[in-house]
């Protein structure tokens, strides 16, 4: 019956009779699972004409409601069953050419160009034609952020993978017209941009900042520069003449290169505004719910090109005619996270490598441990007398020769001692740590309420 329905609605497409009633009437079947009226819903988009005006925007409304509906789970296997279905298709069509019913293996389907797109491919291409580019192009890419976390799922050595695969690939070729560079366009963002586009960019920043960005501080400050990728058409709300942004990025000029996010973000040398470099700082998706359909879509290379070509562009304009030609060659740099360095320097205790520089040290000293590690502040402690009546007292205590900042413990107001070692049992109740020199090791009972207020983990 539901085949039957489909036939007779591509027949209403084609020769243009197709009424919004019928389509509603279409759509709705008790005795269909919601995998089962995805389906449909997705063939009455693909072939609904693009012209049709309303009747085409209701079929493009109903594939997207019909697929926010799903939960996680059932998109991964709707999708898989999506791609293996239409990669069957391709390889039945070419069997057709084939001698005898050859068969042709689903790895030489690259090979091929397909003289006509897809069901999935050309409901992708039916949104923005039907439901505008305002509406369209974040539809689109949500359904192709619920295709790669579906490809992730199941994996690339599968075979619903590899067909999940080919199918991005189609809808990375659709979204990349849609999305060329030479459509989009960069924007400088300051305290005269509109609202929503301020609040992008804040909230940009705060993902990176999160505990640097202090009440006091503006992200609009004579050193901060701000720059957003948007879409045209794509507007932040419904009758809203600014475009959404897609990309953020927040730069700094800086007569120097920052030793930390913090320098970097409040240089204390640029109460001028002026600088000898540029250094961008944080680089992010607006909204999540498009991150994944931006992917491998090259947004970020036009981002970051435009952003080093302003800023330079800015630092010839602000220095002498003598300067000119040196600023013209000025760096712009990036502070970009390196996954996996914390853990490598505080496994290898790689700040005590001999041979490194004092400013080596506190950096990786730094990385490992944070910004406490390398204060060196006496005040900063965590004092109580365990159950044996002995004051337990751990400390920052800076190293002789250097400003480099160690944890220290005093045990019953014996002089402190570097500790080396330092850990929590999972419950709680006591800590174990090795002291130096000697790799005396010993084990602290501590009270319910220390344990409680977390200072163990402070300290650790």
């Amino acid at each position: 019956h539901a085949f039957r329905r489909v036939v007779a609605c591509r027949y209403q497409v084609v020769s243009g009779a197709w009424d919004v009633a019928w389509v509603r009437r279409g759509l709705c079947s008790s005795r269909r699972t919601r995998l089962q009226e995805l389906t449909d819903a997705l063939r009455l988009a693909a072939l609904a004409n693009p012209s049709g005006g309303r009747v085409a925007a209701i079929a493009c409304r109903a594939l997207l409601e019909a697929h926010a509906t799903l939960d996680p789970k059932e998109r991964i296997d709707w999708w898989a069953r999506r791609a293996l279905d239409e990669e069957q298709a391709q390889l039945n069509e070419l069997s057709k050419a084939l001698p005898r019913g050859g068969r042709v293996a689903p790895s030489l389907l690259d090979t091929f160009a397909p003289t006509e797109p897809g069901l999935t491919e050309a409901a992708l291409r039916r949104l923005v034609p039907a439901l505008g580019a305002a509406e369209g192009l974040p539809a689109a890419l949500n359904l192709r952020g619920s295709l790669l976390a579906a490809y992730r799922a199941w994996g690339n050595h599968s075979a619903a993978g590899f067909a999940l695969g080919r199918l991005d690939r189609r809808m990375h070729d659709v979204l990349g017209l849609w999305f060329n560079p030479g459509l989009l366009q960069v924007d400088l963002v300051d305290s005269h941009s509109p609202a929503e586009v301020q609040d992008a960019a804040t909230g940009v920043a705060e993902a990176v900042l999160q505990d640097l960005l202090g009440p006091g501080m503006s992200l609009f400050a004579k050193h901060h520069r701000c720059f957003s990728i948007s879409h045209p058409h794509m507007t932040s709300s419904f009758g809203s003449a600014s475009p959404r942004p897609l990309l953020v990025a927040h730069a700094s000029l800086l007569e120097e290169l920052p030793r930390s996010l913090r320098e970097a973000v409040q240089p204390s040398a640029s109460a001028n505004g002026g600088g000898r470099l540029g250094c961008v700082w944080a680089l992010g998706v607006v909204e999540s719910a498009s991150a994944e359909g931006l992917w491998s879509l090259s947004l970020r290379d036009v981002l970051m090109r435009e952003v080093a070509a302003k800023l330079r562009e800015e630092l010839v304009g602000m220095a002498t005619a003598e300067e000119a030609a040196a600023a013209a060659a000025a760096p712009v740099v990036a502070l970009a996270p390196l996954r996996g360095l914390a853990g490598w320097a505080r496994s290898h205790r790689a700040w005590e490598t001999p041979g490194l520089q004092p400013e080596h040290c506190e950096a990786l000293r730094r990385a490992s441990h944070g910004a406490s590690s390398v204060q060196g502040d006496k005040g900063t402690e965590v004092s109580f007398t365990d159950e044996d009546g002995d004051s337990i007292c751990f400390r920052l205590g800076t190293s002789p020769g250097n400003n480099i900042a160690a944890l220290e413990v005093s045990v019953a107001d014996r002089p402190g001692r570097r500790v080396s070692r330092f850990r929590v049992a999972p419950s709680g109740q006591f800590v174990r740590f090795v002291m130096e020199p000697g790799a005396e090791g010993m084990q602290v009972n501590v009270p319910q309420d220390v344990a409680t207020r977390g200072d163990l983990a402070r300290v650790s």
